[in-house]
């Protein structure tokens, strides 16, 4: 069925060319927003971005902006500024969050390096986190729309309840943990995105459409990082293997996978000997392959949100090629 499925998405464009002219001073752009000239401060807010990863969250706002066009052609057409400023700014506070995050999960690494709180301390991550989102927040304002305001206040809303579902992730019946999974995925990460692609639809038309694009691939997007923490290449991952359980945390793979047979070992958090070796065996027998169905389903329902494109147009294909890198991962 998956493969079935994956069929329909399958496309010979790769996404981050198609923007690579648009991403070239990207990243430094962002640098030059957060310098303040002390290194106490820049060497935190500014580590990361030194270090970029895939920049999957700025492709898909770049290449939403440029489907949205007016200009007839997907190539010719450019990206208006408040769409380029606003990606940044999305960036941004993705990176924050990258930053909160590695301090709660006690991260050793990120993006293949130390993590910024392991050569800091958590006290100076935490509130270099603090000043990236701040940043992010004023760049903002650059724009004078108070539309887009209102939406990075709703992600940082959204960031702090992910975190808070994710800590009280505490329950007696495996039907709560996998609703409360479901809500910590969208609102740690595809609530970001979701923003993101509504922002880019103000000045492109179509923000609701672009909102629901953006959210279910965002909730696709997690659901294979889920996977990929059980069969990724840990050289790849930039992260440890099987890391989500050892800190105590069960995804998708885990809790799709034998039933309330889990259940013991999802509420004690992995904590015993023998725990994970359990996790796994459990995902491999269907938790998995039913985490990447999930995974290929969010992402049709995004594709299906951009009714507004004709299906033959470079624009239309151009996105299909986003849903397909995404699924390429552990298809």
């Amino acid at each position: 069925m998956n493969s079935e499925l994956f069929s329909k998405l399958k496309t010979d464009l790769d996404p981050f060319e198609l923007v690579k002219e648009d991403m070239k001073t990207f990243s430094q752009d962002i640098l030059e927003a957060l310098y303040t000239g002390d290194p106490n401060i820049d060497d935190i807010t500014q580590y990361y971005f030194k270090f970029p990863g895939k920049h999957f969250r700025p492709t898909i706002l770049l290449l939403l902006s440029r489907a949205l066009s007016p200009r007839s052609e997907f190539l010719s057409g450019s990206v208006e500024r408040p769409q380029r400023v606003f990606a940044e700014v999305i960036e941004m506070m993705h990176c924050s969050s990258l930053v909160h995050d590695d301090v709660i999960d006690r991260a050793e690494t990120r993006r293949g390096q130390v993590a910024v709180h392991k050569q800091v301390g958590n006290f100076k991550a935490v509130k270099g986190g603090n000043y990236l989102m701040g940043t992010a927040s004023y760049h903002c304002t650059k724009l004078d729309d108070m539309r887009l305001m209102n939406l990075i206040s709703e992600i940082m809303e959204n960031l702090s309840k992910g975190e808070l579902i994710q800590a009280d992730a505490v329950s007696e019946d495996l039907e709560t943990h996998i609703v409360s999974y479901c809500h910590k995925t969208y609102f740690k990460t595809a609530s970001l995105i979701a923003h993101g692609c509504k922002g880019i639809g103000y000045y492109g038309g179509y923000p609701e459409e672009c909102f629901n694009f953006g959210k279910h691939l965002g909730l696709a997007f997690q659901y294979v990082d889920d996977v990929l923490d059980f069969i990724g290449d840990q050289k790849l991952l930039g992260k440890p293997k099987l890391n989500d359980m050892r800190e105590g945390l069960a995804t998708g793979p885990v809790l799709f996978g034998e039933g309330n047979k889990i259940l013991d070992i999802v509420k004690r958090k992995f904590s015993k000997s023998g725990d994970i070796e359990l996790g796994v065996a459990a995902a491999e027998k269907q938790g998995i392959e039913k985490t990447r169905h999930l995974a290929l389903l969010h992402l049709h329902a995004a594709l299906d949100s951009l009714h507004f494109l004709d299906k033959n147009s470079f624009a239309y294909k151009a996105l299909c090629s986003l849903a397909s890198k995404i699924y390429n991962r552990v298809s």
